[in-house]
Formats: C-alpha cells, structure tokens, sequence
C-alpha cells in the first residue's frame, strides 16, 4: 500500500518544476532528469538550472549545472548533477563531433567499470586508484550526465594561470594510473585490449583542414613575439604539419592516451592552500598511442618556464616511480612494459612535441574571456578571436627553453 501511494505520488509529480532557465534544456533531457528523479526516490522536487561559461574549457560542448532539491519517503534529499551536451551540428573540418563524443560515452559507461574492477581485485588503495567521475545511466549520444563534483569542492583552475607544483604532483601521478591500466589491460584481459583499446586511432583527420588549423592557430600564437621570435616559430609550422601526424600514430608504447590531458581537464580540490585531489575528465580525445604525447601535452600547456626549469626533473621522475609503484599491485614490473631507460629516451626524442602542442593550442588556453570561439560556428580552420596578454611571456618562455634545446 505504501509503495503504491508512494509511486501515485512521483507520477504526481512527473513534470520538472524547472528555474526560469528550463528553456536552455531540451525534451530529452528533461526526460533523462524525470528517469533520474524516479529511480532515486524523490516525492516532490525542484530543479534549478545554470549555464556554465567556457574560460578556457571544453570548446567542443556547452555545460550545463542542474541541482535537485526535494523529499523522497524517508528525507529531504539533494543532488547535484553535471550535464555536457554535444554541439549542434558536425561540421568540424578535421575531426567529428559525434565520434568524439562517442569515444567519451565509452570511458564513462563502460571503461570506467572496468578499471574499478581492475583495481578492487588487485585491493588498490582508495587514495591510489585512477578515478573516473560517476555517470548516470541515462547518458546518450546527445548529453553526458554525470556527478557534480563541484558540490564536493573540486573545481577547474584557470587556463591561463601557470599551474603548481603540488598540482602538478598529482595530476601526473594520476596519468600515469589511467597509463598503467593500459599494460594491466594488455596483461590480465588481453583480448579486451586488442577488441577495445587497440583500435582506437586518433580522432584528428590529418588533412587540409587539420593543415590550415596547425598554420591559423599557429600565427594567432605568434602575434605575441618580437620579429626575431616569429622568425624562428615561423620556420617551424611545416614541421608541426609534417610530423603531428606522425607523434600522433605512433605505436611504440602502446597506451589508451587522454589525448588532451591539460589543466582544465583535471578537476581540482584544494584544502588549507594546497590542491589535495585530482580527477581527470573531458575523455572525448582518448587514442592508443604513445604516452609521451600525454605528458608533453600536459608540461607545454600548464607550466611557466620558471616551473620548468625547477621542477621538469622531478615531474618527469615521478610519472615512471608511479608507474613503477601502481603496477606492483597487479604483480607486474614495469620494467616489462615500459623501462625506465626506454621512457628517458623517449621522453627525449618527444620533447618537440611538446612545443608543436604549445604553439598549437595555446591560442585556446589563452583565449580572451569575452571572445571565446564557438567552434559550432566557425571552423578552427578559419577562427579569429582575441588573445590574453599573458601568452607573450608564456611562449616567449618556451619559444627560449626550445632554442635552448637546440628545435629552434
């Protein structure tokens, strides 16, 4: 009787009682959130809706927070949930909107049950798992809806701001988790890796379009340097043509990539002045390929040149000593997938990556907050917008360590 009265009660209740933004939602989201509601238990309920703004975000999807307050039979009872919806359209010259969202659907409703199994048989500690945000079932291929993790107190750092070091701590000994998952994979499901993981190419379409991408972000980022500067970045974006594709196939170390492993992708929690969490998201790039093309992605666009020159030892140390570590809970030596001696040498001979990504997306990280490009509109091919000044001492500071080194 009482679970009858209970179920008149929700149907009762079934329209969303949205906030004056309810219009920024669409039908099947709001079917999505009545599914949610009813399954965890609400009675009466209200939802309100706020539009996130990009600030150096995700340029491929437009976010969205939706926080549930109501009763459920037993409890006032609140959730928090965080909804990413593709972006109209599929017109992105050199790569495909719904394929990369796809490859996103897969980590978060499938990928992700398989590394928390991974990880709960081999008894990972908590504090040491790779972690993946939860995801509501009634994700599709229109929206992902996941937790808010901003209600826990993590939130996204500023694309501009040169990120720390205890930041950077964790964020690279998290990469190097998703990365080791990739060898235990390889190890104890072999034919899942080979079936799954293994066919996964890089979503970039490496032809004119991608061409006239690498050659207008290229001159958006040196609008910022001295004559002398431009000269030398200038005589390098045939090179980024030519040999992006070639970092980005390549197959050596064998490892599901994040493919797009920056600052604002990794959700931050920071207690008494200090970042004490890190969670990884935005899996919409995710490639097999090398694993150095991660890390060189995540130093070139989150670090200043101080920052490198006091910490890119430790950094690059870490990430192998995590490796090392994580993988002795699956019984398994790192020195069988990926030695130390072959990471130094990689690490060296894919250090130029490094600036191909800086002198390519910078633009993005230090895009000017009231001129975000809108990519559903206007290819990246052809986009203009206008730069934070900022970017002048940050890439004058990498344009110098790279000359240093002997690219440039």
């Amino acid at each position: 009787m009482e679970e009858s009265n209970l179920l008149r009660k929700m149907k009762q209740s079934s329209d969303l009682n949205c906030s004056s933004d309810d219009n920024s939602l669409s039908e099947n989201l709001k079917e999505a959130l009545k599914s949610i509601i009813r399954r965890e238990g609400y009675v009466t309920y209200k939802i309100d809706v706020a539009t996130i703004p990009q600030n150096g975000g995700s340029y491929l999807s437009t976010t969205t927070e939706i926080e549930v307050r109501g009763k459920t039979a037993e409890r006032d009872k609140e959730m928090n949930i965080f909804v990413k919806n593709i972006l109209p359209g599929d017109n992105l010259d050199f790569f495909s909107v719904s394929d990369i969202h796809s490859r996103e659907l897969f980590v978060y409703k499938e990928l992700s049950e398989v590394f928390t199994k991974l990880q709960d048989d081999a008894g990972v500690p908590i504090n040491e798992r790779y972690r993946i945000v939860k995801c509501y079932e009634e994700t599709n291929s229109e929206f992902l809806i996941l937790e808010n993790l901003s209600k826990k107190g993590f939130m996204t750092i500023d694309s501009i701001d040169p990120i720390s070091l205890s930041f950077a701590r964790l964020s690279i000994q998290q990469l190097a988790r998703l990365h080791a998952l990739s060898f235990v994979l390889k190890n104890k499901r072999p034919q899942y890796f080979e079936n799954k993981i293994k066919p996964i190419e890089s979503p970039i379409k490496f032809n004119e379009a991608f061409k006239e991408f690498v050659t207008n972000f290229s001159r958006i980022s040196m609008q910022s340097l001295d004559d002398d500067m431009k000269k030398k970045v200038e005589k390098f974006i045939p090179k980024v043509i030519e040999k992006m594709p070639q970092y980005l196939q390549d197959k050596s170390i064998g490892c599901l990539c994040h493919g797009d492993f920056k600052s604002t992708n990794i959700l931050t929690k920071i207690t008494d002045g200090e970042v004490s969490e890190v969670v990884t998201v935005d899996y919409q790039m995710i490639y097999h390929g090398n694993t150095l093309m991660d890390i060189m992605f995540f130093i070139f666009t989150g670090t200043d040149q101080q920052f490198r020159r006091n910490h890119l030892e430790e950094i690059k140390q870490l990430y192998h000593d995590t490796l090392r570590h994580f993988l002795k809970y699956f019984n398994m030596d790192v020195e069988d997938y990926f030695s130390k001696a072959k990471y130094e040498e990689m690490f060296k001979s894919c250090l130029e990556y490094g600036f191909m990504i800086a002198l390519c997306f910078s633009p993005l990280n230090f895009a000017a907050k009231d001129d975000i490009p809108d990519f559903s509109k206007v290819s990246p091919s052809v986009s203009r917008f206008n730069i934070d000044g900022r970017l002048k001492n940050r890439l004058e500071g990498i344009v110098e360590d790279f000359t240093q080194w002997g690219y440039l």
